[in-house]
């Protein structure tokens, strides 16, 4: 092989050695820019049950954008993401929860369903319902009980109630004298409402038991 065909394939050797570099290089700032877009878009997660700040909310404010935007990046890359976007005590907490091994161990439905189970919804619908409906106005900020009253309805699952629910949650509401704070306690603590939870002859039994003495 004469010197002027070596360097010919020296030369095809280096452009190809440089295309794989260049895009290499290119995926890398792609992987890059996609991950700086999605972080300044989201906001930071700070757990507040009782604003109803939960973590299944939060991601539901920026699940399309981490799987349409973010489609090109794999599942650590995103697990990772959510990790970088929890608040300090909550960011503990999980770290805490995951022990011994560290966040890059747990993969990206692990980190789900560990976010999930540690920072979502702790009250049952029941109790949601009943704060929302005995929400009164102090009289000096009506701007912090119009906060208060969308808060708690957004948590309370108003819209998926039953007429059997309805019932149930007057019957609790009504339960207004000095002597019934136990009763109210009681009914307050069984009647876990969920449209699957309880059956219309459940809910009979339910109430029944409420008012046995």
């Amino acid at each position: 092989m004469d010197s002027a065909t070596l360097k010919m394939l020296f030369a095809q050797q280096q452009e190809k050695l440089l295309e794989t570099i260049l895009k290499k290089i290119g995926t890398q700032s792609d992987h890059t820019n996609t991950i700086n877009s999605l972080n300044g878009r989201i906001s930071t997660f700070i757990y507040n049950s009782e604003d109803g700040e939960t973590f299944d909310r939060w991601y539901g404010l920026y699940a399309d954008a981490i799987k349409v935007d973010g489609a090109q990046l794999d599942a650590a890359s995103k697990a990772r993401l959510l990790v970088t976007k929890l608040d300090k005590h909550e960011a503990e907490q999980f770290r805490n929860h995951i022990l011994p091994k560290m966040p890059a161990e747990v993969n990206f439905d692990e980190t789900m369903a560990m976010l999930s189970k540690l920072f979502n919804e702790t009250k049952s619908v029941t109790r949601l319902r009943y704060e929302l409906l005995s929400v009164k106005f102090d009289g000096y900020d009506r701007k912090i009980y119009t906060g208060l009253v969308k808060s708690r309805f957004r948590v309370a699952q108003w819209s998926t109630m039953t007429e059997d629910q309805t019932q149930c949650l007057q019957w609790i509401m009504g339960l207004q004298s000095h002597e019934h704070p136990d009763l109210r306690a009681k009914a307050i603590r069984s009647g876990n409402m969920t449209p699957e939870s309880h059956s219309r002859s459940s809910r009979i039994v339910w109430i029944k038991s409420c008012t046995a003495q």
